[in-house]
């Protein structure tokens, strides 16, 4: 009960943060890029909302593309998305949520403790449950051609393969 139910609500609850500042405040009228709705960061958290959602969806399009070949059973995918970072599905979720994050830290002081699902995000696919477990997984499974992307590629923030 407590391992999963408990532990389950506690998390919505945390997660629901933005969520609720974000229900909160009158999106009508509306008062300036900086005014108490701010519309600036309404704007760059939707933007990043919509640059998650997209890159998420590409992510998962050269995963699946790269394994409907056979000729790529058994490889690591290292295509599109994958060729800049392990994990591009989990960073594309992060940005999900730090958009949802940024969305209503205008709308009162207090709002700023939105900003910790973002961050309570990261830490959960970056250390916890995402990337560890994957990475785990795929050097069973794959063994040193994992280890050879690990070198080359980041875990999470897609920057260019290293030499």
């Amino acid at each position: 009960f407590t391992n999963v139910f408990l532990l389950q609500g506690a998390l919505a609850l945390l997660l629901s943060f933005p969520f609720y500042f974000a229900s909160q405040w009158n999106l009508f009228p509306n008062v300036g890029l900086f005014g108490p709705n701010g519309t600036l960061m309404v704007w760059i958290g939707w933007i990043l909302f919509v640059f998650g959602v997209v890159g998420e969806t590409i992510a998962d399009k050269d995963l699946h593309k790269f394994l409907s070949v056979q000729a790529n059973k058994g490889k690591v995918c290292n295509v599109g998305l994958w060729k800049y970072t392990r994990h591009p599905n989990y960073f594309f979720e992060w940005v999900i949520w730090l958009g949802i994050g940024v969305i209503p830290i205008l709308s009162t002081p207090e709002a700023m403790a939105s900003l910790f699902t973002p961050v309570f995000m990261f830490v959960l696919l970056r250390f916890v449950s995402g990337v560890p477990f994957a990475e785990k997984y795929s050097l069973q499974s794959k063994g040193d051609l994992f280890r050879e992307y690990m070198r080359t590629t980041n875990a999470f923030f897609p920057w260019f393969p290293k030499q």
